[in-house]
Protein backbone atom coordinates (compact mmCIF):
# COMPACT_ATOMS: atom_id res chain seq x y z
CA UNK A 1 0.00 0.00 0.00
CA UNK A 2 1.30 3.89 -1.10
CA UNK A 3 2.15 6.06 1.87
CA UNK A 4 -0.19 8.48 2.68
CA UNK A 5 0.67 12.04 1.19
CA UNK A 6 -1.15 14.61 3.23
CA UNK A 7 -1.24 14.26 6.91
CA UNK A 8 -3.93 12.32 8.30
CA UNK A 9 -6.64 15.05 9.90
CA UNK A 10 -7.27 15.96 13.55
CA UNK A 11 -10.59 15.20 14.70
CA UNK A 12 -13.09 17.52 14.95
CA UNK A 13 -14.05 19.17 18.09
CA UNK A 14 -17.53 19.46 18.76
CA UNK A 15 -17.55 22.98 19.19
CA UNK A 16 -15.03 25.98 18.65
CA UNK A 17 -13.52 27.14 21.77
CA UNK A 18 -15.42 30.42 24.19
CA UNK A 19 -13.12 32.74 22.91
CA UNK A 20 -13.74 31.72 19.08
CA UNK A 21 -17.19 32.02 19.35
CA UNK A 22 -17.42 35.44 21.27
CA UNK A 23 -15.20 36.62 17.95
CA UNK A 24 -17.24 35.16 15.24
CA UNK A 25 -20.39 36.40 17.76
CA UNK A 26 -19.07 40.16 18.00
CA UNK A 27 -18.44 39.68 14.17
CA UNK A 28 -21.59 39.04 13.15
CA UNK A 29 -23.46 41.64 15.53
CA UNK A 30 -21.08 44.34 13.90
CA UNK A 31 -22.09 43.23 10.22
CA UNK A 32 -25.74 43.69 11.45
CA UNK A 33 -25.29 47.04 13.03
CA UNK A 34 -23.60 48.08 9.83
CA UNK A 35 -26.25 46.79 7.93
CA UNK A 36 -28.88 48.50 9.99
CA UNK A 37 -27.11 51.97 9.47
CA UNK A 38 -26.99 51.20 5.57
CA UNK A 39 -30.92 50.93 5.69
CA UNK A 40 -31.48 53.73 8.10
CA UNK A 41 -29.08 55.96 5.58
CA UNK A 42 -31.43 54.38 2.59
CA UNK A 43 -34.27 55.63 4.41
CA UNK A 44 -32.98 59.13 5.28
CA UNK A 45 -31.67 59.27 1.46
CA UNK A 46 -34.86 58.59 0.29
CA UNK A 47 -36.56 61.57 2.58
CA UNK A 48 -34.35 64.04 1.41
CA UNK A 49 -34.83 63.75 -2.38
CA UNK A 50 -38.21 63.58 -1.98
CA UNK A 51 -37.37 67.06 0.26
CA UNK A 52 -35.35 68.16 -2.86
CA UNK A 53 -38.23 67.32 -5.33
CA UNK A 54 -40.52 69.18 -3.76
CA UNK A 55 -38.59 72.39 -3.08
CA UNK A 56 -37.67 72.42 -6.70
CA UNK A 57 -41.37 71.98 -7.33
CA UNK A 58 -42.48 74.83 -4.90
CA UNK A 59 -39.60 77.29 -6.28
CA UNK A 60 -40.68 76.44 -10.28
CA UNK A 61 -44.33 77.65 -8.63
CA UNK A 62 -42.31 80.89 -7.16
CA UNK A 63 -40.32 81.85 -10.28
CA UNK A 64 -43.79 81.97 -12.28
CA UNK A 65 -45.32 84.32 -9.86
CA UNK A 66 -42.70 86.28 -9.95
CA UNK A 67 -42.14 86.07 -13.81
CA UNK A 68 -46.24 87.15 -13.88
CA UNK A 69 -45.53 90.05 -11.74
CA UNK A 70 -42.47 91.30 -12.68
CA UNK A 71 -41.41 89.62 -16.48
CA UNK A 72 -38.60 88.38 -17.43
CA UNK A 73 -35.85 89.81 -15.60
CA UNK A 74 -32.97 89.08 -13.13
CA UNK A 75 -33.49 88.74 -9.63
CA UNK A 76 -30.54 89.49 -7.16
CA UNK A 77 -31.21 86.92 -4.34
CA UNK A 78 -29.17 88.93 -1.91
CA UNK A 79 -30.73 92.29 -2.16
CA UNK A 80 -33.95 91.53 -4.69
CA UNK A 81 -32.70 94.14 -6.97
CA UNK A 82 -34.75 93.71 -10.34
CA UNK A 83 -32.58 94.05 -13.90
CA UNK A 84 -33.79 93.56 -16.72
CA UNK A 85 -32.22 90.71 -18.98
CA UNK A 86 -30.23 91.66 -21.38
CA UNK A 87 -31.12 91.27 -25.02
CA UNK A 88 -29.23 87.47 -25.67
CA UNK A 89 -29.36 86.61 -29.65
CA UNK A 90 -30.52 82.47 -30.15
CA UNK A 91 -29.28 81.30 -33.30
CA UNK A 92 -32.22 79.24 -34.70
Amino acid sequence: MAKRKTPKAKPLNKSITKEQLEEVQGLIQKLRNLQTNVGDLETKKHSVLHAIAKTQEDFAEVNKMLEKIYGQVDIDINTGEIKEKENVEVNS
